[in-house]
């Protein structure tokens, strides 16, 4: 069974899910990769790939280390001293770049030797954009937590962090709330989320992604 935490953003989802990752693992480590987007809130900033957008503002949390996407070796990198990876399913700011050579189950592979959390950035892949409902369903492999805006919203604000109720239930104590957010789940936000999602299912928008995209 999976828990969902309703935010107001992407990058409020990206936070979240670096804090549950901390969290639960008891590391402080995380590991995203180079030339990655993830928002522009300090956290989200931190593990972003591109200096150009972090310069300004360093400096940042530490403990964050950068590998390369597809990069096959750089996976030896994450140990036991990791929380979490954190990796856009398709890179979006770098250009649209996929995964290549099983890369994600690999990730995912050693994310589990090694007990670290593996998150699936979604917010701007997932919602139906890749021809299926999350970006992840092509690749074989399910993420820890999931992090998801953008089309979730279909134009409204909000954002969510998903994962299993024993992951997630780390933040109900030490502290109490261990996440809160003022707006996050506003119902009229959820009302144009669930209709926004009744269209894309109803309406088959997901199926004529692979046509469009030809």
């Amino acid at each position: 069974m999976s828990s969902v935490y309703f935010v107001n953003s992407g990058s409020e989802a990206i936070e979240g899910a670096m804090k549950l990752a901390k969290r639960y693992t008891g590391r402080t480590e995380i590991i995203s990769f180079k030339n990655a987007y993830h928002g522009s809130t300090h956290g989200s900033l931190s593990i972003m790939g591109n200096e150009e957008f972090k310069n300004a503002f360093r400096p940042l949390l530490p403990d964050i280390r950068q590998i390369e996407y597809n990069n096959i070796s750089d996976i030896k990198q994450i140990t036991t001293h990791t929380a979490a990876v954190i990796i856009e399913t398709i890179q979006g700011e770098a250009g649209a770049v996929v995964p290549q050579n099983d890369f994600l189950k690999l990730l995912k592979k050693r994310c589990n030797e090694v007990g670290a959390i593996l998150v699936a950035d979604e917010i701007q892949c997932g919602f139906g954009r890749t021809g299926k409902l999350f970006a992840f369903e092509h690749y074989d492999f399910i993420p820890d937590v999931l992090c998801l805006a953008k089309g979730m919203g279909g134009g409204m604000p909000i954002g969510a962090f998903i994962s299993s109720k024993e992951i997630m239930h780390s933040l109900t104590h030490n502290p109490h709330l261990g996440h809160i957010t003022t707006f996050g789940g506003h119902p009229v936000s959820c009302a144009a989320s669930a209709a926004t999602l009744t269209v894309l299912l109803e309406e088959k928008l997901i199926e004529q992604v692979e046509k469009k995209e030809k």
